[in-house]
């Protein structure tokens, strides 16, 4: 990922926006196009490795580490909610962070 805060910004609102397409597409109309939603999926854990280390220990404790490519639809979409999560609340947390230093 750059390390330029305004391109990461722009990179995380990007994601946000297709995130927020895709899960609406798939609760409202039932639809995913299961491959972009696997390469984004991948794309996210490769680009935070912060997120995904924590989500393999999660899953390696609890014993429920399944290949991605493998699951159902409900679980890639629940994946990519967890995922937009994440991304939300590291946006509010780097936001507040920086308002505090510059105060």
């Amino acid at each position: 990922m750059n390390n330029n805060p305004t391109s990461n910004q722009i990179d995380d609102s990007k994601t946000i926006a297709e995130y927020k397409a895709i899960i609406f597409q798939y609760r409202n109309f039932g639809v995913l196009n299961r491959s972009d939603a696997i390469e984004k999926y991948k794309k996210f854990n490769s680009d935070h490795p912060e997120y995904c280390a924590a989500m393999t220990a999660a899953t390696t404790v609890s014993g429920t580490a399944t290949s991605i490519d493998q699951v159902t639809n409900d679980v890639i979409v629940d994946n990519l909610c967890t995922q937009l999560l994440y991304l939300t609340g590291k946006n509010v947390w780097e936001e507040k962070n920086n308002g505090k230093s510059e105060a």
